[in-house]
């Protein structure tokens, strides 16, 4: 009887153990997934086009705004027109690092920064910068300034009359703004390293021009349109940047490219009278995996991924080797995770669920026509190893699904197709949670030690009637 206890006991010891720390190790893990968003106050832009919709997120949860702030350092606030009445005037009293907050209302100025500072407007719509048709609207001779939040407009009608005009300057970004009606939306003169993220920019003779070796800049989910000449315009050794996300459109170019070495991926080309024109070899039109969305590309696609087979053809010299067949959207989930997509249809809006790991997207389009979703699943966001697709609650038909077209370190392509009218198309990543499976365990364990124990003491009574 001593021997059985024993035996019993040590089990019954080491169960515990194995189930204590089964679940020490695996609940921490857990905590992530149930953490609130982390930016639950975000908003976003929506601008829809002839042949698509793309979601720009223009709050200042946006990561690159915030990204852009946090690299301010400010060391003090200035609020215009509470402390003082014009916006040159806080310019000129801060101190490198500072930040100027500007109140909406429209300033009549011709703004002039030659120090590391931070403007941001109280609303992109509503807090306007207005150069009265007499110089630049805003003169940066500065390195790591950021400008966000404004509308800026009027810019004297000849060169280099800009909305915003960066002159030897690096490391500065434009953020968030509505720049209208000036000769050169945003101007780069010998300067690099620069964003410019996130704008509206129309009705000027260049939207963006880079030159005199303004290389190394970032030009990246701008809403670029309506502009004379060109909606970006890459000069005189002006190479190395890169063109991304961005969305052209009613513009006589889209792109200028008269140089080399350019990188240009994920933008969206539509109704421009020229998508895009270069005369320079050595520019990149795709990432290696992706292209430009080109509302005139005829190709096909055989391989059912979103890309078309055959490449596009850059006007004069180029090519994309990898068009899409659809527009590219980028959306945040709320966990500072972004999901990018390429689809045909309208894309109205997408939520994570945290809870159970499914994602939701509502998308729409045109009646008895075939829609399609490529969709990039972040690995950090969702268990990628057994996807599945439901749409409108399985109401609806999956006519086509392919649950890898790559796979890579960080997220996983998948692809679906489906007969276009609005629907929920969710996401689902089917695995069992660490903690049912960790309470399985336990049940199991406890199992078998009450069986254990009721055999120990059915023993007992058979060895001492």
């Amino acid at each position: 009887m001593r021997t059985r206890e024993g035996v019993g006991f040590n089990f019954h010891a080491v169960s515990i153990l194995i189930s204590a720390l089964l679940c020490a190790f695996f609940v921490p893990q857990l905590e992530w997934r149930f953490q609130e968003p982390l930016f639950s106050n975000t908003k976003y832009m929506k601008t829809c086009e002839q042949n698509g919709c793309q979601l720009l997120q223009i709050a200042s949860s946006d990561p690159v705004l915030k990204n852009a702030l946090n690299a301010g350092f400010s060391t003090k606030e200035i609020v215009v027109p509470d402390e003082l009445a014009t916006i040159q005037e806080a310019v000129d009293s801060a101190n490198p690092g500072d930040t100027i907050f500007v109140r909406s209302g429209t300033y009549f100025e011709n703004v002039v920064i030659k120090k590391s500072v931070t403007l941001i407007g109280e609303d992109a719509s509503t807090t306007v910068i207005d150069g009265k048709l007499l110089s630049s609207t805003m003169y940066v001779w500065a390195n790591n300034v950021v400008v966000s939040n404004f509308t800026l407009q009027n810019s004297e009608t000849i060169y280099p009359g800009s909305g915003v005009y960066i002159f030897d300057g690096k490391y500065n970004t434009v953020v968030g703004n509505i720049i209208e009606n000036n000769l050169v939306g945003i101007y780069l003169d010998h300067s690099q390293n620069n964003t410019l993220a996130n704008n509206r920019i129309s009705n000027s003779y260049y939207g963006v021009w880079a030159d005199h070796v303004s290389s190394n800049n970032t030009i990246i989910g701008n809403t670029i349109f309506s502009n004379r000449q060109a909606g970006v315009h890459a000069g005189l050794n002006s190479d190395n940047n890169t063109i991304s996300a961005n969305i052209f459109h009613n513009n006589m170019y889209g792109l200028f490219l008269p140089t080399n070495y350019n990188e240009v991926f994920h933008n969206n080309f539509v109704n421009n009278t020229h998508h895009a024109w270069s005369n320079a070899g050595g520019n990149k039109w795709d990432c290696d995996m992706e292209g430009n969305y080109w509302d005139d590309y005829q190709g096909r696609d055989l391989n059912k991924d979103g890309l078309g087979n055959e490449p596009y053809l850059i006007e004069e010299l180029g090519q994309d080797n990898y068009p899409l067949l659809g527009s590219f959207s980028e959306l945040d989930t709320g966990l500072n995770q972004i999901v990018k997509l390429i689809s045909n249809s309208t894309i109205e809006s997408l939520r994570y669920f945290d809870s159970n790991e499914t994602m939701s997207i509502h998308v729409s389009g045109e009646t008895a026509t075939m829609g399609f979703c490529r969709v990039s699943v972040p690995k950090t966001l969702m268990n990628v190893s057994n996807l599945s697709i439901i749409i409108d609650n399985g109401s609806a038909s999956v006519l086509y699904f392919n649950p890898q077209v790559f796979d890579d370190q960080t997220q996983r392509g998948i692809y679906v197709e489906y007969e276009h009218s609005s629907h929920e198309i969710t996401i689902v990543s089917e695995h069992i949670p660490l903690t049912f499976a960790c309470a399985s365990m336990l049940v199991v364990l406890l199992f078998i030690i009450a069986k254990r124990k009721r055999c120990a003491d059915a023993d007992g009574i058979i060895s001492n009637p």
